[in-house]
Parts: C-alpha cells; structure tokens; sequence
C-alpha cells in the first residue's frame, strides 16, 4: 500500500522532528502535509527516497527557527513550499540554492522575519506566488525581488513594509500597511500585481 501512496496528511500529530529517510518507502508521494505539529528540527536526509516524486510540502504552524535548505536541497520537483506561521527570522542567501529553480508557490506569512538577504531569491526561476504578510520586515529593497520579477504574478507583503529602488536618484519607496484590496503597481520599471491598501 505505502509503495504507491501519493497524498500523505500528518497534521496534528504533536510530531517535534523528522528522522533521517522518514518516508523513504513512499517513492511514490506527491503531496506531504505536516501541518501544525511542533516541528523544529528536520533532518538533512529527511526526504531522501521521495526526491524525485515530492512537489507539493506543507510546513507550517510549527517551530522551525529557519528555512530547512539542507533537508529541502535533495527535492528535486517542488512546486509549492508552505512555511507559514513558523519562527523563521531571516532568508538567508543560500535558503532556496539547488531546488528553488521549480518552486512556484511560497507561503511565509506570519513568521518572525525581518531580513530577506539580497541574492536569497536568484534561483527561485519559476517563482509565480510569494507570500509575505503579517512578518517584521519594514524596508525591502528593490534588488531582493529583482531575480523574480519576470515570473511572479502576486507578492503579498501587507503588514508594514516599503520597497526602496535605490536604482535611482530619487528613492522609489511604496508603503504597505494592510491587505484590503488587489491592485497594480510599479517597482522600478517592471509592473507587478500586489495586494495593498490606499494609502
């Protein structure tokens, strides 16, 4: 039965780490929810065994104090990674190195972070939804999202956060504060679809 399994749910089960090869008999699986558990740790071998079958990983409302890069680094066909409402404080350079390139959907709402390196979104290719809200950021420059701009259709970053273009001389800055409503913006030259409020 395991060997052909390809939607897992583990949620609720008050789960605090992943083992080494924790569902490598599960080569089949598609879809891995682990939702609200206590998470905080993840094996770097976590996931060997469903490297090539896992695209859709459910991680949130757990205690992961980061992203989990090396444990995620083997997936080699992930199209959606859900982060949300861990206690995750930075995006580091490195985060998204090796398997961001099929990622199409990042959840990190409700986290604690408050820095997202410059070069940490470079290899996210096929990047079209990335979600931000409800974290610490306050300035986010305009080179952070730059790599992505050509792919990403919504960027929700509603809380209280200003997008600087420091490209020119004058500082393009756009202040978000709250979610009400979707509409279109521009961030240096390149028009992207956000959700914001009317300031």
């Amino acid at each position: 039965m395991g060997e052909n399994l390809d939607v897992l749910e583990l949620s609720g089960n008050q789960m605090e780490e992943l083992p080494e090869r924790a569902f490598a008999n599960l080569q089949m699986l598609n879809s891995l929810d682990l939702e609200n558990n206590r998470i905080r740790n993840i094996h770097p071998k976590a996931f060997e065994g469903i490297e090539s079958s896992l695209e859709w990983l459910k991680l949130g409302d757990n205690e992961l104090p980061s992203v989990p890069a090396q444990s995620l680094r083997r997936l080699r066909k992930l199209r959606q990674l859900d982060l949300r409402q861990n206690r995750i404080e930075r995006i580091a350079e490195d985060d998204f190195r090796h398997y961001g390139r099929t990622l199409k959907f990042i959840y990190l709402q409700k986290n604690r972070l408050h820095t997202i390196e410059v070069n940490s979104l470079n290899e996210l290719d096929s990047l079209v939804w990335l979600y931000l809200p409800s974290n610490q950021l306050s300035v986010a420059p305009y080179e952070t999202f730059r790599a992505v701009l050509d792919t990403l259709q919504i960027l929700d970053l509603h809380g209280e956060c200003c997008i600087h273009d420091y490209r020119e001389e004058k500082v393009t800055q756009i202040s978000i504060k709250k979610c009400v409503s979707t509409l279109n913006f521009l961030v240096g030259y390149q028009l992207l679809h956000v959700k914001l409020s009317v300031l």
